[in-house]
């Protein structure tokens, strides 16, 4: 396990060679979109699942 450690030290404490961008800025908009309305539809399915549910049982009912 001692083989990880020179990977742990240049990944977490080892200063970095160049210099990072101090203004990174906001997420383009349509990123923030498409985040946002993935993470409200997949609450919704979370909290309303019936349909969902009731479509899968119909179909595997459906099935021997």
């Amino acid at each position: 396990a001692a083989y990880f450690l020179p990977i742990i030290f240049n990944a977490f404490f080892k200063p970095e060679d160049v210099t990072p961008v101090k203004d990174h800025a906001e997420a383009p908009t349509n990123m923030v979109i498409a985040l946002s309305v993935t993470a409200t539809l997949t609450l919704l399915f979370f909290f309303f699942n019936g349909p969902v549910l009731d479509l899968e049982t119909q179909i595997v009912g459906g099935m021997p």
